[in-house]
């Protein structure tokens, strides 16, 4: 993808943000940006020039929500998706897919999937002492990426890559007993609790939820944020999140490694 393509996308991902805000605030939905979106609002107020996604979060009861007006969300070139809604889905959060582009990581055409937005679910995490532990996190995201081989995913590069894949095809037999709807409770369950607690954070998180962990009113106190030419809700303790997300987060990456990652990813506008 060259630098002209992104612009593009940035459009297409832009418009697609708007029509999710109105949809919304018309059905009584409270999201905010997230992540790297998150931290796109407030450094560029707008997308991280080199980023190629948006990061949208609601709580549980927000989630749940969205899902159940799934219809409304289901319009002209729009469809909401899940791993309720369409079983071959390797992630147990959801997408927004705007069908007028279509990417696909070079080498990877198995990997083919339109523009998205990511949605994310954050839940309040249990008080007691495994579920904020270090090997509640490193289980928690073990059972997550173990649900997204038994969908496809599989371990490419990096150290160890044929162990990782070894060991994950021997957890995805011990764990054919569950359903995708057990599994997926399961995983939630682990460290996950309905009862209002001091800490909430995405339990799917494919960093491990700790790293996102934080004190519940971080994601239910919001406020709106200029994106690009629109404003957004985003949560009122950015600094905080931000910086233990990132660190020293208004500082840039060294100039020679922003667009590394896009230059693999092509993108094919589709006329529709």
């Amino acid at each position: 993808m060259n630098k002209n393509e992104l612009k593009m996308m940035h459009d297409l991902l832009l418009e697609d943000l708007k029509w999710f805000d109105g949809k919304c605030r018309k059905l009584g939905i409270e999201y905010f940006l997230s992540s790297g979106s998150l931290l796109g609002t407030i450094r560029h107020n707008g997308f991280i020039p080199w980023d190629d996604d948006l990061d949208i979060m609601l709580t549980r009861e927000n989630y749940e929500k969205l899902l159940a007006h799934r219809k409304d969300f289901n319009e002209g070139n729009y469809e909401l998706m899940n791993y309720r809604t369409d079983k071959s889905m390797p992630i147990i959060y959801s997408h927004l897919m705007d069908r007028r582009a279509e990417l696909n990581p070079k080498g990877s055409p198995e990997d083919r999937h339109f523009l998205h937005l990511d949605i994310y679910a954050c839940d309040y995490i249990k008080t007691g002492t495994f579920a904020r532990s270090r090997f509640a996190d490193r289980y928690v995201l073990l059972l997550a990426r173990l649900y997204s081989y038994r969908k496809g995913f599989k371990v490419t590069g990096g150290s160890g890559a044929g162990l990782k894949q070894a060991l994950l095809k021997f957890g995805t037999f011990l764990t054919g007993r569950y359903s995708d709807e057990k599994f997926v409770k399961k995983i939630l369950k682990t460290v996950a609790t309905k009862k209002k607690t001091d800490m909430m954070a995405p339990v799917a998180s494919p960093y491990g939820f700790l790293k996102e962990a934080f004190p519940s009113e971080y994601y239910t106190e919001l406020v709106r944020h200029v994106f690009e030419d629109t404003e957004v809700p985003i949560t009122a303790h950015s600094d905080a999140v931000l910086s233990q997300l990132y660190g020293n987060y208004m500082e840039l990456p060294p100039e020679d490694s922003r667009f590394s990652s896009i230059e693999k990813t092509e993108i094919r506008f589709l006329d529709i």
